[in-house]
């Protein structure tokens, strides 16, 4: 069996690859606080809308190692 492109001209990725932030397109900034901001996203294969937390490293880091 072959793999054709899709509507996008692209072959699909890998299914083991798992879905990635470059999946979602942000359309706008719903939420920030002390973990990050919320941004309203839209994934690029379905339209489909999804709220994505995007939080700094060195924050999560450093709020883990106060914890332990």
């Amino acid at each position: 069996s072959s793999i054709s492109p899709g509507a996008s001209g692209k072959l699909p990725k890998d299914p083991e690859a798992g879905v990635t932030i470059d999946d979602f397109k942000m359309l706008k900034p719903i939420s920030s606080g002390g973990y990050g901001t919320v941004f309203l996203a839209s994934k690029r294969a379905t339209g489909d809308l999804y709220a994505i937390k995007m939080m700094r490293k060195e924050d999560l880091l450093r709020k883990n190692s106060l914890t332990s």
